[in-house]
C-alpha cells in the first residue's frame, strides 16, 4: 500500500510521504503520533547533516546556526556571499530559506542582505533577540562658544539586541551641526552590529550669536527604535562696538537707533563697521550690492530690514551709444532719480569685463554711477561692441541699459624714440603713457537741491557734497542735452632745432592729423542720453493692456478680513464669476470672499491663523490707518492698506501682524517678536502680458532677539469659472490628478493647472496656480498637497474655514470640493533673519484655434519664466488620442529642450484628456517667437515674448 501523503496544516496542500517541510510555505510536516509529544520545535529539530564553519563550529539545528552567524558575522557573511548558506540550506530540503539565501546574497549591502536570512531562520524568539537602539549622550551641552570657533563631541550607538541595528542619523533645521569627520554631511545612514561611533562637528562659521542658548536636535531613527539628541550651545553676542549705536545687542536694537539718529549713524554702514559686525556674530546681511554713502546707506539698510518703504525711482539712462577708437578710454555716467522724499541709492552690474562701473554716489533723491571702458578691445567681428548695465535701486527695482560702442580706428602707442642731447621729450598725452591707459577721472555729481529723509516724522538733510569737475581732463561728460566729443590724442616729440628735417617732418604729419580730426569730430566718440518713463525702461517700451481682468476681494467680516478672494469680472452676461471660492447672496452677487481660504503660521509647534483674533497682533502703522474704527481694528484686525508700487498700474493690499515674544516694541510701539506680512497683488501674466494673475507674497521676520522655528502653509480653496471638482494637471506626469497627491522637495512641480470643461474646443476657464515664482529670492514650497478641502463634515483634524496645519487629506470626490495646500519648510529663524514666499494664481492661456475632424483634440499652454536664459514649461493637451499617436514640439533656435524628447507617446485614457509636458530653455535673446505642438493632422501654435524679467520678479 503507497504511502499517504503529508497534509501540510498550515496551507492543506499535500506534499510527498518523505517530505519533513511543507514544499509550499515551509511548515513542519512531521507527524505528532510518529514523533510521540506534542507540537514539533523546529528551532530545535535537528538537521540530517550538520552544519560545519570554517573555524570548526558546529551547527546542527536552526538555533545553532543562527547563534553561530551572530557571533561569527564576519565570516557568515563570506559564507553567503560564496553560496554556501544556500547550498546547504537546499540540502536540508528548505527551497524556501535557501531561496531566501540567495536574495540575501544579492541585496546590494550584504550586512542587511545576511540580517534579513537570519530573520527567516525558523529559530526561539530568546535565542535571537531583534535590534534595540541606545544612544549616549542624550543631552550634550558645549557650554559657551564664540562665532568662528569649531568643536566636536561624540554620539555613541549601540545594539542592546543581536540582529544588525541599522538606520539614519539626521541633523534637524541647524546647520552648525554636521555627522562625520570634516566636511561632514547633515544626514547618515548607519548599521551597528554592536556599538557606533558617530563623530558629531560644531560649525564655528555657522553659529549665530543669540540672547539665547542655540538648541540642535539629531534624530536617530532605525529598525530597533528612535531617540533624540538634544545639543545646547550658548554664543554670547558681541555688542556694537562704538559711536551711536555703541551697546546694540540686535539687528532691532540698531535699527532703532540709526532710525532715530540717521546723521550720526550714516559713516557706520557706509565704512562696513556695521556688516563687520553682523559678520561678527554670524548673522546674515541682508543688504544687497555695495554700501552706498551718506544717508543712502540708513536708507540701504532699513529698507533690507523691512523698517521703511522704498521711494519710487527712474533711471534717466534707457541706452548708450558710444564711438572711439581700439585702446582708447571712454566714460559716461548714469543717472537714478527718486520720485519720494528719501534718499536713493543704486549700483550697476556690467556682463562684460571691458566695461566697469564705478562706485556710486549718493546725494539726497540723486544716485549717480560713474562707468568707464579703460580701453576699448578690438571686436571679435566686425566693427561693434555689446554690452549691458543692469542698475539696482531702492526696492531692488532694477533697470537694464544696453551700452554699444562702435570702434573706428586704433591708437597704437609707438615705441619711444631715443633722446638726444638736442631733444626733449613731452609727457605723453593721458591714457597713452606705455601700454595702459591713465585713471580716468572720478565722474561728477550734479548739484542738486537738499531733499528730506522720511524715515520719520522730522526731515533730515543730506550731508554729502559735489566735486566740481576740472574743465581740462580731456573726457566730457554725458549729459542730458549734449553729445559729448573726446579728441583723440597722438604721442608726438619735440626735435629741436638741431633736427629740422625730423621736425618738418612731424608737424606735417600732426597737422594732417589735425585736420582729419577736425573733420571727422562730429562722428567721433559719442553717446545719447534718453529719458524715458521707467515703466518703458524696464518692459522695453511695449504697448501693454492695463485692463485688470481679476478683482482681488477682500473678506469685510470679522476674523476673516485678512482672507482674500478672486474674481473673473463680467463674464456669463456681465456676471462675476469667482477663482476662488465664495458664496452667493440671495440676489446671486458673489459675496463672503476667501472664507474657505487661510494662511498658517506654524510658530514653536504651535498654530496661528493669519488675521484670526487672538492669535496675532496687527501693526500700529497698519492700525492708523484705519483710526475711525481704531479699536475695532485693535480687537478683531483690520481691512488690509492699499499701497501703488513703482512701474505698476494696480495697487497691492498689504497686511502685517505681530506674533509676540516677550514685552519689548520698536519706536513704533509693535511687539517685538515674529512679524508676518502679507501682500497681495494684481500682476501681469508673462504669456499673454495682461493683468490677470495675483502675485501673493509673505515676509516673515524675526524681530526679536530670540531665534524660533517658523513654518507656514497656505490653503487655497480653488473654483474653476462653475465648477469645484475638476482634475489638476501636474507638468511631468502623463495623467490628471482627479483624487489626492502630494509632492515633496524637488517633486513640487512649477505650475498646476486647472481646465473648467473637458471640451478642448471649449475649455472655459483656465485656472494657472504657479508653485515656484522665477524670482529665486522666494522660497520654493517644500510640500505641496492636492485633496478634498477639509469640510468639518468629514470629521479628524478637518475644521472648514478653521482648519490648521495639516488636516485629514481625502480624495476630492469625496466632497466634488478641491483644494491645494502649499506648505513652506519649518526652519529655525536667528534673530534678525528674514524669509520671503509666495505663489501666483491666476488665468491661464490654451491654445485650441485649429481643431481637425474626428475625435482627437489637441490643446497648448505654455507657463513659466519667459525671459532671457529663462525655464518654462510647454504642455499639450491631447483628448480622445488614437492608439499609436505621437505628440511632437517645434522650437524656434536657440530654444532648448531641458527635459523630453521633442516626439512623444500619447498614453491611451479613455474619456479624459491627457497633458504631456517639457521643459524648455529660452536663448540669451529678445523678440517675440512661435512654439508648436503637432499630432498627426493637428497642429497649435503660440506666441510668446521673451524679456529682459518676469513681471513676478
Amino acid at each position: 500500500m503507497a504511502a499517504q501523503p503529508h497534509v501540510c496544516p498550515q496551507c492543506q496542500r499535500p506534499n510527498p510521504a518523505e517530505a519533513t517541510y511543507c514544499y509550499y510555505d515551509g511548515a513542519v510536516l512531521v507527524s505528532t503520533a510518529v514523533m510521540g509529544f506534542g507540537p514539533v520545535n523546529v528551532a530545535n529539530l535537528p538537521f540530517p547533516r550538520p552544519f560545519v564553519f570554517p573555524s570548526g563550529r558546529m551547527c546542527r539545528t536552526f538555533n545553532e546556526l543562527a547563534v553561530a552567524i551572530v557571533q561569527e558575522w564576519a565570516t557568515a557573511r563570506e559564507l553567503l556571499s560564496g553560496g554556501y548558506l544556500e547550498s546547504f540550506l537546499g540540502g536540508i530540503g528548505r527551497a524556501d530559506l535557501a531561496l531566501a539565501a540567495r536574495q540575501a546574497a544579492q541585496f546590494p549591502d550584504v550586512d542587511r542582505g545576511l540580517d534579513q536570512l537570519l530573520g527567516r531562520l525558523p529559530c526561539d524568539r530568546e535565542v535571537i533577540k531583534p535590534a534595540k537602539l541606545a544612544a549616549e549622550p542624550l543631552q550634550v551641552n558645549l557650554g559657551t562658544m564664540q562665532v568662528g570657533q569649531d568643536n566636536r563631541f561624540e554620539l555613541h550607538l549601540f545594539n542592546q539586541g543581536m540582529r544588525l541595528l541599522y538606520g539614519t542619523v539626521t541633523v534637524a533645521n541647524v546647520p552648525w551641526l554636521v555627522l562625520g569627520d570634516t566636511p561632514g554631511v547633515q544626514d547618515k545612514t548607519f548599521k551597528c552590529e554592536r556599538e557606533l561611533v558617530i563623530p558629531v562637528q560644531v560649525v564655528g562659521t555657522k553659529l549665530r550669536a543669540s540672547l539665547k542658548p542655540l538648541i540642535g536636535r539629531i534624530l536617530i531613527d532605525s529598525n530597533g527604535g528612535k531617540a533624540e539628541v538634544t545639543v545646547t550651545v550658548q554664543v554670547p553676542v558681541k555688542p556694537f562696538p562704538e559711536g551711536i549705536l555703541q551697546g546694540a545687542q540686535t539687528p532691532r536694537q540698531l535699527a532703532e537707533r540709526a532710525f532715530k539718529q540717521p546723521n550720526e549713524a550714516a559713516v557706520y554702514f557706509e565704512t562696513g563697521k556695521v556688516k563687520q559686525w553682523y559678520e561678527a556674530n554670524g548673522w546674515a546681511y541682508g543688504v544687497q550690492g555695495p554700501p552706498a554713502n551718506g544717508l543712502a546707506a540708513v536708507q540701504q539698510f532699513l529698507e533690507a530690514c523691512g523698517w521703511t518703504t522704498p521711494p519710487r525711482v527712474e533711471c534717466e539712462t534707457q541706452k548708450v551709444e558710444l564711438q572711439g577708437p581700439v585702446n582708447g578710454p571712454l566714460q559716461f555716467t548714469v543717472t537714478v532719480k527718486g520720485l519720494d522724499p528719501k534718499p536713493v541709492f543704486a549700483w550697476a552690474v556690467s556682463n562684460q569685463p571691458w566695461l566697469v562701473p564705478g562706485r556710486p554716489h549718493c546725494k539726497g533723491k540723486l544716485a549717480t554711477i560713474p562707468v568707464s571702458i579703460p580701453r576699448i578691445p578690438a571686436p571679435e567681428t566686425g566693427d561693434r561692441l555689446e554690452a549691458e548695465l543692469t542698475v539696482t535701486s531702492n526696492g531692488r527695482v532694477k533697470f537694464t541699459i544696453p551700452v554699444t560702442v562702435q570702434v573706428s580706428g586704433s591708437v597704437e602707442p609707438p615705441a619711444p624714440l631715443p633722446p638726444t642731447p638736442a631733444m626733449s621729450t613731452p609727457e605723453a598725452a593721458p591714457g597713452l603713457q606705455g601700454s595702459e591707459p591713465a585713471p580716468l577721472p572720478e565722474s561728477p555729481m550734479p548739484a542738486v537741491e537738499e531733499s528730506p529723509f522720511a524715515f520719520g516724522s522730522a526731515s533730515l538733510s543730506e550731508l554729502s557734497s559735489t566735486r566740481p569737475r576740472p574743465a581740462s581732463e580731456g573726457v566730457a561728460v554725458l549729459d542730458e542735452e549734449q553729445v559729448a566729443s573726446v579728441p583723440i590724442h597722438r604721442r608726438h616729440a619735440d626735435y629741436g632745432w638741431l633736427h629740422l628735417l625730423p621736425l618738418a617732418l612731424l608737424l606735417v604729419i600732426l597737422a594732417a592729423l589735425v585736420v582729419v580730426d577736425i573733420f571727422r569730430r562730429p562722428d567721433a566718440i559719442r553717446a545719447s542720453v534718453i529719458k524715458p518713463p521707467v515703466e518703458a525702461n524696464v518692459e522695453k517700451q511695449e504697448l501693454l493692456d492695463d485692463t485688470a481682468y481679476l478683482r482681488i476681494m477682500f473678506n469685510p467680516n470679522q476674523g476673516y478680513r485678512q482672507r482674500f478672494g478672486i474674481v473673473i469680472p463680467g463674464h456669463d452676461g456681465g456676471q462675476d464669476k469667482a477663482l476662488t471660492f465664495m458664496d452667493r447672496d440671495d440676489k446671486g452677487r458673489l459675496s463672503n470672499p476667501g472664507r474657505t481660504s487661510n494662511l498658517c503660521i506654524r510658530y514653536d509647534g504651535k498654530d496661528f491663523l493669519f488675521g484670526r483674533r487672538g492669535d496675532g497682533q496687527p501693526s500700529v502703522i497698519h492700525v492708523r490707518a484705519h483710526a475711525a474704527r481704531r479699536a475695532d481694528a485693535l480687537a478683531d484686525g483690520y481691512m488690509p492698506v492699499q499701497q501703488m508700487v513703482a512701474g505698476e498700474k494696480h495697487p497691492v493690499f498689504r497686511s502685517v501682524f505681530i506674533y509676540p515674544d516677550g514685552n519689548e516694541r520698536d519706536p513704533e510701539g509693535d511687539p517685538l517678536g515674529i512679524r508676518v506680512t502679507q501682500e497681495v497683488g494684481l500682476r501681469r501674466s508673462d504669456v499673454s502680458r495682461k493683468y490677470e494673475v495675483v502675485l501673493v507674497r509673505f515676509l516673515v521676520e524675526n524681530t526679536g532677539s530670540h531665534p524660533h522655528r517658523i513654518g507656514l502653509r497656505y490653503m487655497l480653496d480653488t473654483y474653476i469659472g462653475s465648477n469645484d471638482g475638476v482634475p489638476f494637471l501636474v507638468p511631468d506626469q502623463d495623467r490628471l490628478i482627479q483624487d489626492k497627491a502630494e509632492f515633496r522637495g524637488e517633486e513640487v512641480p512649477q505650475f498646476i493647472q486647472a481646465l473648467e470643461k473637458a471640451d478642448l474646443q471649449d475649455p472655459g476657464v483656465v485656472a494657472h496656480l504657479m508653485l515656484r515664482l522665477p524670482d529665486t529670492r522666494y522660497e520654493p514650497p517644500e510640500r505641496v498637497v492636492i485633496a478634498a478641502w477639509p469640510d468639518s463634515e468629514l470629521g479628524g483634524r478637518c475644521k472648514g474655514p478653521s482648519t490648521e496645519w495639516e488636516p485629514d487629506f481625502h480624495p476630492i470626490g469625496a466632497r466634488r470640493d478641491s483644494a491645494v495646500f502649499i506648505y513652506w519648510a519649518e526652519k529655525e529663524m536667528a534673530p534678525g533673519e528674514k524669509r520671503e514666499m509666495g505663489f501666483a494664481y491666476g488665468l491661464g492661456q490654451v491654445s485650441t484655434s485649429t481643431v481637425a475632424s474626428g475625435k482627437t483634440q489637441l490643446a497648448m499652454t505654455i507657463s513659466g519664466a519667459l525671459r532671457r536664459k529663462g525655464v518654462f514649461t510647454v504642455t499639450a493637451y491631447v483628448a480622445n488620442p488614437e492608439r499609436g499617436q505621437q505628440v511632437m514640439i517645434h522650437l524656434p533656435g536657440g530654444f532648448q529642450l531641458v527635459q523630453g524628447e521633442p516626439r512623444r507617446n500619447v498614453p491611451l485614457v479613455a474619456g479624459r484628456y491627457v497633458p504631456i509636458s517639457w521643459r524648455v530653455q529660452a536663448p540669451d535673446q529678445l523678440g517675440e517667437f512661435e512654439i508648436s505642438v503637432e499630432l498627426g493632422q493637428h497642429k497649435q501654435v503660440q506666441k510668446i515674448r521673451i524679456a529682459d524679467k518676469s513681471f513676478l520678479d
